[in-house]
């Protein structure tokens, strides 16, 4: 894609966005012996409490009046896309393993693209169909196949749908929301909810060690600061079908995240899987014909 290009910058936010989730999901392995709930909610606590100073300083309205619609759609990004998310991952880890689980939520480009031709009742260019099913194709070989016990299963699937709908219900809340003060909201009410059921459940943790605490506050500022924000950004910009495909980007994140913290070995296997994602992807955003007219960003394929 020429960097001339009016949308270069919106492919480049959508891009580091699931880069940034992946190398959080490589910083979480140093979080295992802590309370997974109590350290989820934590780092969005952390997440929400920078962005409120950012937006203060941009001088950025945090309140609106939202319609009751926008309302009830911020209910359902945060309590499904960020808090059921959060828990369907952690209990499909019990009963399964991370490439087992990744394989399953590795689909959501896949899901996404669908929920967005759904949404939109209108149809997704061949070519960008095409570049997400290799780009996800690609995801799914880096990394690896795992394995999942039925339980363990039916927690990916959940965890699945609660990934889609996080970027499916996020669109039509860009409208009346800043991506940053999207962030904060969510962030904020999900933190407060996760930490909740983690004390209720597993009563008031111990301190977390110097590693833990570095590794949470890291994860915060990349996750749920900058990932975010530049996910609400790019899909903003490009729409989510147009933005979908770069969620295959989040295992090669973590293949980075993990290489750099030397817990992941290196193969063949995930070299050929990063190499789908990157064909997946440039067929994916191939420029479409020029003089096309600009469509509005919120489901726009």
């Amino acid at each position: 894609m020429p960097r001339d290009d009016p949308s270069y910058g919106a492919h480049l936010t959508a891009g580091a966005a699931p880069l940034l989730v992946g190398l959080g999901i490589a910083t979480s392995g140093l979080l295992v012996a802590y309370p997974p709930l109590i350290s989820q909610g934590a780092r969005y606590l952390i997440g929400a409490v920078v962005l409120v100073i950012v937006l203060r300083r941009r001088a950025l309205p945090l309140q609106r009046h939202l319609p009751a619609r926008m309302l009830l759609l911020l209910v359902v990004d945060t309590v499904v896309g960020l808090g059921l998310f959060s828990v369907a991952t952690i209990e499909a880890l019990r009963h399964g393993t991370a490439a087992g689980v990744g394989v399953v939520v590795g689909l959501a480009p896949l899901v996404i693209a669908a929920g967005t031709a759904l949404a939109s009742r209108r149809g997704i260019p061949r070519a960008l169909i095409t570049g997400t099913v290799i780009a996800t194709m690609g995801a799914i070989v880096v990394n690896g196949a795992g394995s999942l016990a039925p339980a363990g299963l039916a927690w990916a699937v959940v965890a699945l749908a609660s990934d889609a709908t996080f970027t499916l219900v996020s669109a039509p809340l860009l409208r009346v929301l800043e991506p940053g003060e999207l962030t904060t909201v969510s962030a904020a009410a999900a933190g407060i909810g996760l930490v909740a059921i983690g004390l209720i459940t597993g009563g008031v943790p111990p301190a977390p060690t110097v590693t833990e605490t570095a590794a949470d506050v890291a994860i915060a500022l990349a996750v749920t600061v900058g990932a975010f924000v530049l996910w609400f950004r790019g899909i903003h910009r490009l729409g989510v079908a147009r933005a979908a495909p770069y969620v295959a980007l989040i295992p090669v994140g973590a293949l980075v995240g993990g290489l750099a913290l030397h817990t992941t070995p290196i193969g063949p296997r995930p070299l050929v899987g990063v190499a789908l994602v990157a064909i997946g992807l440039a067929l994916a955003q191939w420029p479409r014909q020029t003089g096309q007219r600009r469509r509005t960003p919120s489901m726009d394929v």
